[in-house]
């Protein structure tokens, strides 16, 4: 029986729609979507925002949205339980609801402790999603083109979203990549480095402190609109963490970053949608200065 994800993209395939125009039209990240066609949970976000995109989506091609968001939690949890940080989240509302009906039954500071109440639950939601998500620690994906006239694009915070800078090519740049042939995909020049500055990689090296964010930059050639690279973050040959970046043409300059946790041997690979190994980097993790 086919996954959530692989029927939302058998579906949408079957009616003729690219990726990306769907995203662009559902106003949903296409590396999101590309993650959850392909049910890579640990490149989704959090189970309530993950809920919502997969119900826009199912909603999109015409699908049961309830019965779609229903198997898709299903599906999420049996992938990803809940953190034990829930449950106290879960007793703390409790003890909240409790104290609402005795106030309700007593008659005295209903509103009080209504409003108290109402805080208390939204804090303990907050909490309860950010200790349980791992955004700290996860690459954020950026992809921009390798043809294009854009201003450089700002590094951004190691915690914040990586939002790719919008292209702004000349029409004959655009008529070069609209007639490209399609070939298959190869990295001929791939880094890594402490940033990105005018969309190339800076401060290269084969050892960095922990706690330094490190860049893994990527040029792909061969790729068409949709097309999906892979990044794979290894710690002692372990898989810490993987991110799709979509590709917008077949001259295209993409990169995803991590934030070091822990010292010792370090790979990040580049690899193509059915896992064939496009480039891969070897670097060191040391301790940070002082310890």
């Amino acid at each position: 029986m086919p996954t959530v994800g692989q029927t939302l993209r058998l579906e949408r395939e079957s009616r003729g729609l690219k990726r990306v125009d769907v995203a662009r039209v559902i106003k949903v990240a296409a590396h999101h979507l590309a993650a959850l066609e392909h049910d890579d949970f640990d490149a989704l976000p959090e189970e309530v925002f993950a809920k919502g995109f997969v119900r826009t989506y199912a909603g999109h091609l015409g699908l049961d949205p309830e019965v779609t968001v229903a198997d898709f939690v299903r599906e999420l949890r049996a992938r990803r339980p809940p953190p034990p940080e829930s449950t106290e989240v879960v007793r703390t509302m409790a003890r909240i609801l409790n104290a609402q009906e005795d106030a309700r039954t007593n008659g005295r500071g209903r509103s009080l402790v209504l409003a108290a109440g109402a805080t208390l639950v939204v804090l303990a939601l907050a909490a309860a999603w950010w200790l349980s998500s791992d955004r700290a620690r996860r690459p954020e994906p950026a992809a921009e083109p390798l043809i294009a006239r854009a201003e450089p694009r700002a590094t951004a915070p190691a915690t914040g979203p990586a939002t790719p800078v919008e292209p702004v090519a000349s029409a004959a740049q655009e008529a070069q990549n609209g007639a490209a042939p399609a070939q298959q995909l190869a990295v001929p020049e791939h880094a890594v480095g402490t940033g990105i500055e005018q969309r190339r990689i800076v401060g290269e090296s084969e050892s960095f402190a922990a706690g330094t964010t490190v860049w893994f930059w990527t040029r792909v050639e061969g790729g068409a609109a949709g097309e999906v690279v892979r990044h794979i973050w290894l710690h002692e040959g372990r898989r810490i963490h993987a991110v799709d970046l979509e590709l917008g043409g077949w001259h295209w300059r993409t990169y995803s970053r991590m934030t070091l946790p822990s010292t010792g041997s370090w790979v990040v690979e580049a690899r193509d949608r059915e896992g064939q190994l496009l480039a891969a980097r070897e670097f060191a993790c040391t301790p940070e200065p002082g310890r």
